[in-house]
């Protein structure tokens, strides 16, 4: 379900923004670097359909003089480009060079990995070089590149479209210049006709020059939020693009308290063409509705659970119970694997499933028993940011159970955690509710506190 921001180059969901070796991390984004932090005053921009925006400064890259003799590496270039269609494909191009130092940075840039999924992404490493301090060049072959399913698929084969294209490098050494270009084209959208992207500059080390080129429709509802460097804007035709350039020349602080400090921060860019949390909510809902059918499986299934129990407590905590505790949690974030939850039925076959898949099967075997359940997007470890809608920003599913006035928040992929508990990471945050009785969907806080009363110290 959660991942660390500390450890995450983006937050994006609907492509991977590949993160430099040994700092990529990934129930639900994504999804989705390291968090970078947020400047003391934040721009927003909104481009509605049509518009013409103006030009606005970008802040020159710092070129201080440093010694970073010590450093494992130095990144001297990190450039991206991406260039968003308004039907919610895009195309990346990321061009990285870096000066490896050390036998240290030979661990972090001796492998180089892009996770990605086969079913609506291609991967291709354009170039990789090495060139030596004598001048001379050393390519690493294509053939060198391996193509292999992600470790995940060993625990769940359900998930069998998660790859991971892996270059190892040849002859790379401590004093070598390392240069590599690759290629990412979603080629089939996540959410048809919309895109969006959350994205933080590099600051888990050194870099003396980043450069992020984002190109969208101009005719398309776009909103961009900029927490810290202002792009530069400009048209060319029919297309807006915008232009960040940064450089980071002093190293991050890595102990707990000061990583601790960044989780509510924002992304340094934000991006998404959805209008507002209503389109993201019926968006998930279209996705998952079917899914929850009460086929004869389910409905035999509720029946055992249910059997002998006379209180609708009795039978809600029960079926709580059993998919809380039987059913093998796969922690895939969400959108790595799938936005969609599979199907009820089959989850309650396969035995486990990711956030969603538990949430999925939890609503089937409670709407078979005559009571809605609602799925709730959260996310777990950063704060909302409830002026820009994407689904980047969830990273978990959770569950809704409302009779009267009275609500009852669960978390499935917690096991064997009381009845109604959430855990902290979960409590007191704004959420995307998708009401199962058909309603708008709307965010909601979740409760402040567990809901029991707490002892005394």
């Amino acid at each position: 379900m959660r991942t660390n921001p500390a450890l995450r180059l983006m937050v994006g969901v609907v492509f991977f923004f590949f993160s430099l070796p040994g700092f990529s991390g990934h129930c639900l984004a994504q999804g989705v670097p390291a968090t970078a932090p947020a400047a003391p005053t934040e721009h927003t921009l909104t481009i509605p359909l049509g518009s013409h925006p103006q030009a606005t400064p970008a802040a020159t890259p710092q070129t201080t003089a440093s010694d970073y003799s010590k450093q494992a590496y130095v990144i001297n270039q990190y450039d991206t480009s991406m260039n968003f269609q308004a039907d919610g494909t895009w195309q990346q191009v990321a061009t990285v060079v870096v000066q490896v130092k050390s036998q240290a940075g030979i661990l972090q840039f001796g492998n180089l990995s892009i996770p990605y999924e086969s079913r609506n992404q291609k991967v291709e490493f354009t170039y990789i070089r090495i060139r030596k301090p004598d001048g001379s060049i050393v390519e690493t072959p294509s053939a060198y590149t391996q193509d292999m399913p992600a470790g995940v698929t060993l625990q769940a084969p359900m998930y069998s479209d998660l790859h991971i294209k892996q270059v190892p490098i040849t002859n790379l050494n401590p004093g070598d210049t390392l240069m590599y270009q690759f290629k990412i084209d979603q080629f089939k959208p996540e959410v048809p006709n919309q895109f969006w992207l959350a994205v933080s500059f590099f600051k888990a080390g050194i870099v003396l020059e980043q450069h992020i080129e984002i190109r969208v429709p101009a005719s398309k509802h776009v909103q961009v939020e900029s927490a810290e460097v202002q792009p530069t804007i400009h048209r060319e035709g029919e297309v807006t693009v915008y232009d960040w350039k940064t450089s980071h020349l002093h190293p991050e602080p890595t102990d707990r308290k000061s990583l601790a400090l960044k989780v509510d921060e924002k992304p340094s860019i934000q991006l998404t063409s959805f209008e507002n949390w209503q389109q993201v909510g019926d968006w998930y809902r279209e996705l998952q509705s079917s899914r929850v059918a009460v086929t004869p499986a389910i409905q035999q299934k509720e029946q055992e659970l249910t059997k002998g129990l006379t209180t609708d407590d009795a039978k809600q905590r029960a079926i709580y119970a059993y998919v809380a505790t039987q059913f093998r949690y796969i922690g895939l974030s969400f959108g790595i694997g799938r936005y969609q939850p599979h199907f009820a039925d089959e989850v309650l076959q396969n035995k486990f499933g990711d956030c969603k898949d538990k949430h999925t099967l939890f609503a089937a075997l409670m709407k078979a028993a005559g009571y809605d359940v609602s799925p709730v997007l959260i996310g777990s470890a950063t704060k909302l940011d409830e002026t820009i809608p994407y689904p980047g920003q969830f990273d978990h599913v959770i569950s809704l159970l409302r009779q009267g006035n009275k609500e009852t928040w669960l978390d499935t992929t917690e096991e064997v955690a009381p009845y109604g508990m959430l855990a902290s990471p979960l409590r007191d945050k704004m959420a995307l509710v998708m009401p199962a009785d058909g309603r708008s969907p709307k965010l909601e806080r979740t409760p402040m506190n567990p809901p029991f009363p707490e002892a005394d110290n």
